[in-house]
């Protein structure tokens, strides 16, 4: 179990996450809070089957605030798009570990440094 887990009070972890689409590209930094418990069961499922689940945590997180956000501003003829764009939606080799508790020093392309994650929409 990771260090920070274990000696941190905090009941969650929070990322924030960007889309990489030029339709949706407004859509930068939604927060992403992860509670505890959901962390511990990625951290211990195997490396792929738990970056499979968090990247399905973090699409259907992006999908939703989105779409929640165009019927609020009542942009009804992007839900097309963004219903559309959703199956594309997938985040890049990075695992679960690296994305709820980064290393600073990384130079992956799709990832900034600290706990922002891109959704990438265009490959």
């Amino acid at each position: 179990m990771n260090n920070y887990i274990k000696n941190n009070n905090n009941r969650e972890v929070t990322i924030y996450l960007s889309v990489s689409c030029n339709v949706f590209d407004e859509y930068n930094n939604i927060p992403f809070t992860i509670e505890r418990d959901r962390v511990r069961e990625i951290l211990n499922m195997s490396m792929d089957e738990g970056m499979k689940r968090l990247s399905q945590d973090i699409c259907t997180h992006v999908l939703l605030t989105i779409h929640d956000d165009l019927k609020h501003r009542r942009e009804y003829h992007k839900i097309r798009t963004l219903v559309e764009k959703s199956q594309l939606f997938h985040i890049h080799g990075r695992t679960a570990r690296d994305i709820l508790f980064p290393n600073p020093e990384t130079d992956d392309p799709h990832a900034h440094h600290g706990r922002i994650v891109f959704v990438c929409t265009h490959c």
